[in-house]
């Protein structure tokens, strides 16, 4: 496994619990909360940039994702 690959990881466990406490708070359901986090770091995980972000930016993308992924499973997707 590359160095930049184990960063990345460790970087999103780091953020795993701050993205969950997020998705409790607006879901009240541990279930849902469980699959929006799962959500959120798959999508975090694509992104090619995450490493080069400062971490207050990289904060707010999390917070941002995740409230996405929380909303989705609400509403569920928007129609096209």
């Amino acid at each position: 496994m590359s160095s930049m690959l184990r960063d990345k990881i460790r970087m999103l466990k780091q953020h795993e619990a701050y993205s969950y406490r997020i998705a409790y708070y607006l879901l009240e359901n541990e279930e849902n909360a469980v699959q929006a986090v799962r959500q959120t770091m798959l999508t975090l995980f694509r992104r090619d940039d995450l490493l080069h972000l400062t971490e207050p930016d990289r904060k707010n993308i999390v917070k941002s994702a995740t409230i996405h992924h929380s909303m989705l499973k609400v509403n569920g997707p928007a129609p096209l």
